[in-house]
């Protein structure tokens, strides 16, 4: 942070200013709403004001901030633009007004606010039983402390900020009109198969598959579905046959091509993959075998991932309403697509699956974007952002190149650490958070932009460890749930199988020596990772700073760490050091020196 920026609380800045609006005044006002995740204001459109159980509402001036009560610390925050001066939110939305332009810019104030870390002070401080039912008080928003430069300084900031964030929107308008681009490329393919080769129906190159088996009730099913808008096929729960009402089930195996009956309407069709072989469905979906003598598996793939022939087969579906209808084995089969040579499917196939690749890597840089402006922050609020503006010719021995694609790539090895442990029954957070350091400064050591810093039960990366269980969670991957000691246990998630790509961004020599980390705590409560990663944190920061080591000094360091540490007795931790020198886990510098989070 800025040597001569002063720590203000928000409401030396900014203050309430809410213009409230009688809902009898007018029969309609048109409203706006906030997104989550510091995603701006979005257009809602009329409500009638007679419709509501509020007798006010809120009218939006430009250059306000808004807040959420209720979603504030998902980061439910916005600045009123011009396009949103006049519109109205709730009284649950109120809005606050700078106080001085003379020392504060209003948008340093809207992307201070931007930031996940202030979201999770408004949640740690923030009221209510359970996480979706917790309220942000105004006393509580505008306490929150935040750093306050020169306003000249606010202003470069903001200035910087902002062209970082319009070329990040340049880049997602180039990916978005490329995505359509391929989309348009995909159907061209196809149409042009149309024109040039004749059409088979879909029976002639398909055989209907007849795999249904009685349930067994002590025994556990794997189930997949569908996902709509021609996702394909994805491995879902698993149940043992006590634990559902069906009493016949059909298997699935791989490379065949399966359609929801109820919802093909919407695109439910796809090809089972490897990971789903052998898997069970339910009477709903109808599985065939390709024909791959005629017919390239995934020729067929690509075809029905196209929305307009999805669109077409599915409209054949019938039914009283939409949620009931329903697409025939009869009439799916009935239905004609176009089929060249099988040397012509496999040429197609080949290019398909390049420009497939070219998506993916899309969807990895999408991800290196969406990290890219809150890391601007985190460098911004840290006073850091103006500094690389000086000229510097400092260079250290310790210094290293931060690699591309950091996020995605500590994202995988948290999936590979929680992946190879789930079977140690004593695996929780706690545990996750040392072996995740242990595994970066000792086993990996590659700059992913670690953050790491001092916490009570060890080194922990805030940062990046919050958007890692948000993401995780979101996606299924796991679930976090709390043990009676009130740890919270990691397991596994309906989605948990798509947590197991790693995209080959570690060695095979890389992840032996993280399974060797994994293996000497199996089975072990987090306490023992605990004084270990706490030990290597210690000892690598006097290496790091070059000062005298000593056992004697490493146990005081552990002790000094945080004043909990006394609960556990020296005679422990001493062995714990010579345990790391037994297994060779000991430090040589690597990585940033790891300090407590300076008070404001």
């Amino acid at each position: 942070m800025g040597t001569d920026w002063e720590i203000v609380k928000l409401k030396e800045v900014i203050q309430s200013n809410v213009d409230s609006v009688d809902v009898s005044s007018q029969p309609e006002f048109y409203f706006a709403g906030v997104y989550c995740f510091g995603g701006g204001l979005f257009e809602k459109g009329l409500v009638n004001g007679s419709k509501t159980s509020y007798k006010t509402y809120n009218r939006l001036h430009k250059n306000q901030i808004v807040i959420s009560k209720v979603k504030g610390w998902e980061g439910a925050i916005a600045l009123v633009t011009d396009e949103f001066d006049g519109m109205f939110l709730s009284p649950v939305y109120p809005t606050f007004s700078i106080i001085s332009e003379d020392n504060t810019d209003i948008s340093y104030i809207n992307y201070f606010l931007k930031q996940k870390d202030v979201w999770q002070k408004l949640l740690s401080n923030s009221k209510g039983i359970g996480a979706r039912r917790n309220s942000i008080s105004e006393d509580t928003f505008l306490n929150l402390e935040i750093p306050l430069p020169p306003l000249a300084e606010q202003k470069r900031m903001v200035s910087k900020i902002e062209s970082v964030q319009n070329k990040i929107e340049q880049i997602r308008k180039l990916r978005a009109e490329q995505e359509r681009e391929i989309s348009t490329l995909f159907f061209s393919i196809y149409e042009n198969c149309f024109n040039k080769y004749p059409k088979e129906k879909i029976g002639k190159i398909l055989d209907r598959q007849i795999r249904f088996e009685k349930k067994d009730a002590t025994k556990e099913y794997t189930f997949s579905g569908t996902y709509s808008f021609g996702r394909g096929i994805f491995k879902s729960y698993i149940k043992k046959g006590n634990e559902f009402n069906l009493e016949k089930l059909q298997r699935i195996k791989k490379n065949d091509f399966v359609f929801c009956k109820i919802m093909a309407w919407e695109g439910a069709f796809g090809l089972v993959s490897e990971e789903c072989d052998n898997t069970v469905m339910s009477g709903a979906f109808v599985a065939y075998q390709i024909k791959k003598r005629i017919v390239n598996p995934v020729y067929l793939e690509n075809y029905f991932k196209i929305e307009d022939y999805w669109k077409k087969i599915g409209s054949k579906s019938t039914g009283t309403n939409m949620r009931r209808k329903t697409l025939s084995a009869e009439d799916f089969e009935n239905y004609e697509i176009p089929l060249p040579p099988i040397e012509e499917q496999n040429r197609i196939v080949a290019f398909l699956e390049k420009v497939n690749q070219l998506q993916l890597a899309y969807k990895t840089q999408e991800m290196e974007l969406s990290e890219l402006l809150p890391a601007l922050l985190d460098k911004a609020f840290k006073g850091k952002l103006l500094e690389e503006e000086k000229p510097t010719t400092i260079t250290t021995a310790r210094s290293y190149e931060l690699e591309a694609q950091y996020f995605p790539k500590r994202k995988a090895l948290g999936a590979y650490i929680i992946n190879q442990s789930l079977n140690d029954d004593k695996f929780g957070d706690t545990k996750f958070e040392k072996l995740m350091h242990l595994a970066e400064y000792w086993a990996i050591k590659r700059n992913f932009n670690q953050q790491y810093l001092k916490q009570t039960a060890g080194p922990y990366d805030n940062r990046f460890t919050f958007e890692f269980y948000n993401q995780v969670q979101k996606a299924k991957w796991f679930i976090f749930r709390k043990s009676k000691n009130e740890q919270t246990r990691i397991i596994a998630g309906i989605n948990h199988s798509k947590s197991q790509n790693y995209y080959g961004y570690f060695s095979e020599n890389e992840f032996a020596k993280v399974n060797e980390l994994i293996c000497y705590f199996n089975k072990c409560d987090y306490k023992e990772p605990e004084i270990v990663s706490t030990l290597y944190a210690v000892w690598n920061n006097r290496i790091i700073r070059q000062q005298e080591i000593s056992d004697k000094l490493l146990v005081q360091d552990f002790y000094d760490w945080d004043k909990h540490k006394k609960v556990y007795l020296q005679d422990k931790v001493q062995r714990g050091l010579n345990w790391m020198r037994e297994k060779d886990i000991v430090p040589d510098g690597w990585g940033e020196v790891i300090e407590r989070v300076k008070s404001k």
